[in-house]
């Protein structure tokens, strides 16, 4: 079993923080929290929730999905039409690059 790995980023810091359950959490209020998902991208960069991946979609087009948890899964979302289409897509694609985050890097997801 592996150990459940956690970032955060507070109000107090302009890095983000790593930590695994029972490690005591820095002082300061949270300002988002993100999961590692157990798996890397194509260059071995651990890829947490709120990450944005680049990604080749079925049309054959190149998108940056937003990864995220829902349906207890961890899944990639790509734009098309001025919507987000969530896809179970496999994380553990060798393709899959970590180009940014949701709360650094927002301007990455066009909607």
């Amino acid at each position: 079993m592996r150990d459940l790995t956690f970032r955060i980023k507070s109000k107090d810091h302009s890095k983000w923080l790593y930590f695994t359950i029972g490690e005591k959490l820095p002082d300061g209020d949270v300002f988002t929290l993100g999961q590692f998902t157990g798996c890397r991208d194509k260059h071995g960069v651990a890829i947490y929730e709120g990450d944005i991946v680049r990604k080749r979609i079925y049309t054959g087009q190149i998108k940056n999905c937003p990864v995220s948890f829902e349906d207890s899964a961890f899944i990639c979302k790509y734009e098309r039409d001025n919507k987000m289409y969530p896809r179970r897509y496999s994380l553990e694609d060798s393709n899959l690059e970590v180009v940014g985050n949701i709360y650094d890097h927002p301007d990455l997801v066009a909607i």
